[in-house]
């Protein structure tokens, strides 16, 4: 995994792997799954939607772009995309505002199994802010989900 995350992002997944988080064998304590639900955006490229899951967790889907501000690269369609939607489960979230997963061809799936080419995002909620950050494969060329997300009004 050396090299395929940023340093922080890195350190993060050492830490989780280290507290047992992320698991999916984990139970964490009872978390308030509410405090993630809304629309949230980071730039006219980055949104995410998080609901709640009716099997229990959290619903989260993404949307992130590269050039479709550029007038000229969209004329050329030269603008690239991403996109996740994963159902998370509950004991995925932990106590501290940390979600963290991979997606992997078959679904969302635990960062420690994730494969060399799967996306990977942390996030993390500070109150009306989620920060997330990603592994640089949740799309394509330069498409990212890294940023500071607030929570769009209903």
């Amino acid at each position: 995994m050396k090299g395929k995350f940023g340093a922080s992002l890195g350190l993060v997944i050492a830490i989780a792997a280290a507290t047992g988080a992320a698991t999916g064998k984990e139970k964490v304590s009872a978390v308030d799954l509410s405090l993630w639900v809304g629309d949230w955006s980071a730039s006219v490229e980055q949104d995410i939607y998080i609901a709640l899951d009716e099997r229990g967790g959290l619903f989260v889907e993404g949307f992130a772009s590269w050039g479709a501000q550029d007038p000229e690269r969209v004329e050329r369609g030269a603008i690239n995309v991403g996109e996740i939607s994963a159902h998370v489960p509950e004991d995925w979230v932990r106590a501290d505002g940390r979600l963290e997963f991979a997606v992997g061809p078959n679904g969302p799936i635990p960062v420690r199994a994730a494969e060399e080419y799967d996306c990977v995002i942390a996030l993390q909620l500070r109150g009306e802010v989620i920060v997330a950050e990603d592994n640089m494969m949740c799309g394509g060329h330069n498409v990212t989900f890294t940023g500071t997300y607030r929570r769009m009004p209903d």
